[in-house]
């Protein structure tokens, strides 16, 4: 089934059967992305405040079951819908189910295999997502949220600024740190991008939006998030006057053209282009850190140290970086490299596969009724490049990116799928008939 959404066709991604029904599942897809983005983080801080080295409470306990029941009722019904699953959706469990399997050679094999669960588990829950609402639905949800949480975190930084500060007087929102924060504020921008293009009646409240997560971003020094909001609502502007045609696809074509250097200027002079951002060359002791974890990999190259396990406190090789740097060090703060140092080679690979493939998809659907959803695919493709510079993408299930990445990667491949079946020609009676019809001499 498919609907107009703005002035585009995009398919249905499940038969509703009822308001009832359509109620109670878009209030599940509400709840599982609200988890997903930290988003009840704000009750938990005025519930149990904040400390360093805090753990789990009995809040985020409850609602990390919560999703999980949430993602597995979703999976049911989004499969019990579709005529069965992609090969993007195979390929997402296929590499869950690999992440587990590192469990046999983890240097912490419980942390392994329960983080690896706990993907497979998001992964069926993304999967019920994509298959339970359209793309217009997931971005509404998700640019609520984000809003939501821009919103409460600069309201509390002006009438409680403990709750939504570090110790250090940083500006960290309420997930408590600016590199959660930040790109929460980016996919919050992609979201509302997506909108922008859809729905041009309420172009002005969207710009508002855009600018509020900007601000948020803006006050919470995150540059590698604001840089992303930058340069995806670049490309997304562009794609607009591209479309339109005429002298206005001119305008988007010169505007490529003086952008393109940029990336070629920022591999030249890293040094200058750090400054401009605030940052310091050594990207605040990363690139210490960096070649530290280079020896590491070389001594696992292929199979790595587990998934999610390499920085568990039952290593001590994760200790002796810490003692080394003289500061607590969670991960590799680089995407690539956190990847070959759990997973190896082979998993990195098997990550990068999918990524590629995603882009891909991506691509060949921007032909299709559903362009709108392919080029967030995009966006969210290139803002996962660029945090992934100094920060781990995708091998965290809870993360936001995680979300945003495999659901819209999922509606692409649905409707590549779709349009592929439409192309293909009727195989009526008739003809079949036809076909086999034998020939009869003159």
């Amino acid at each position: 089934m498919i609907r107009q959404s703005g002035r585009v066709l995009v398919p249905r991604a499940g038969v509703r059967s009822s308001r009832f029904v359509y109620i109670a599942v878009y209030i599940a897809v509400a709840l599982f992305v609200c988890q997903l983005t930290t988003s009840f983080s704000l009750v938990d801080l005025l519930l149990y405040g904040k400390w360093v080295g805090k753990s789990g409470d009995k809040l985020t306990q409850s609602l990390n079951m919560i999703q999980i029941i949430i993602g597995i009722i979703l999976f049911l019904r989004g499969f019990s819908k579709s005529n069965g699953f992609g090969a993007g959706e195979i390929l997402a469990l296929a590499l869950a189910c690999f992440l587990i399997l590192t469990g046999l050679w983890s240097i912490d094999p419980d942390t392994t295999i329960r983080r690896g669960v706990l993907y497979l588990l998001f992964i069926a829950g993304m999967i019920g997502v994509a298959n339970s609402v359209d793309d217009d639905e997931f971005m509404s949800v998700l640019r609520m949220i984000c809003f939501v949480t821009a919103g409460a975190s600069i309201f509390l930084l002006v009438v409680a600024p403990q709750y939504v500060t570090t110790p250090e007087g940083d500006f960290g929102g309420t997930p408590g740190h600016k590199n959660v924060f930040g790109p929460i504020m980016l996919i919050g921008a992609l979201a509302t991008l997506h909108a922008m293009r859809v729905n041009r009646r309420r172009l002005r409240f969207y710009i508002l939006m855009l600018l509020l997560f900007s601000t948020a971003t803006f006050i919470a020094k995150s540059a590698t998030s604001l840089l992303g909001i930058l340069i995806c609502s670049s490309i997304s502007f562009l794609a607009v006057l591209f479309r339109r045609g005429g002298g206005a696809r001119a305008l988007a074509l010169l505007f490529f053209a003086v952008m393109l250097p940029l990336p070629i200027m920022i591999g030249l002079y890293p040094d200058m282009f750090l400054n401009i951002l605030g940052k310091d060359p050594t990207l605040s002791g990363r690139t210490d850190l960096w070649a530290l974890v280079m020896y590491y990999i070389a001594q696992r190259p292929m199979l790595g140290w587990g998934a999610m396990a390499f920085w568990s406190q039952s290593n001590p090789a994760a200790d002796q970086i810490s003692w080394t740097l003289g500061w607590a060090i969670p991960q590799a703060h680089n995407a690539l490299l956190e990847m070959l140092l759990e997973v190896g080679s082979l998993g990195t690979i098997f990550f990068i596969f999918i990524f590629t493939r995603n882009i891909i998809l991506a691509v060949r659907c921007l032909s299709t009724p559903a362009r709108e959803v392919a080029l967030s695919s995009l966006l969210c493709s290139i803002a996962i490049i660029i945090e992934g510079v100094s920060e781990q993408q995708l091998v965290d299930p809870t993360s936001f990116f995680v979300t945003f990445f495999f659901v819209t990667g999922f509606m692409c491949d649905k409707m590549i799928r779709l349009a592929r079946r439409r192309r293909s020609p009727p195989h009526t009676l008739a003809h079949l008939r036809s076909m086999h019809r034998p020939c009869v001499a003159r």
